[in-house]
């Protein structure tokens, strides 16, 4: 999945059919990520929201000096509530980009566990059995 080329936020369909498999860390539960585009130079940063509080950043491109992504990122509001308004203000500049609501995955409190495994080289020649015992 080319990183330049691909769809922002990636759907679940798309993630399966690049990788096998939509794969998740406990970590991020209940994470929001929210994208904000530059309408000039289409370059994502990507907020994360833990419920509506701004927690973190990721920036994947290596065309913006890291200072200036972490004063942009100071300057997208901290609650995910104000982001409408925060983008409106800005007008024609950003676009804010929400993953669509088919999009989430609801686990239950059982344990998830790795029941087969696929090569991620898309060879899908040979998938293995994973014994967890």
């Amino acid at each position: 999945m080319n990183i330049e080329k691909r769809e922002y936020p990636p759907y679940k369909e798309d993630i399966k059919r690049e990788f096998g498999y939509v794969s998740f860390n406990c970590l991020l539960a209940n994470l929001d990520i929210i994208g904000v585009r530059s309408n000039r130079t289409f370059e994502i940063i990507s907020v994360f929201y833990r419920g509506n509080i701004k927690v973190g950043y990721m920036y994947e491109y290596k065309n913006i000096p890291e200072e200036e992504i972490f004063k942009f990122y100071n300057s997208i509001p901290e609650r995910s509530n104000d982001l409408k308004a925060w983008a409106d203000k800005l007008g024609d500049k950003i676009t804010i980009i929400e993953p669509p609501k088919d999009n989430y995955v609801f686990v239950n409190d059982r344990e998830v566990s790795l029941v087969k495994s696929k090569k991620i080289n898309h060879d899908n020649k040979r998938k293995t059995e994973c014994n967890n015992g």
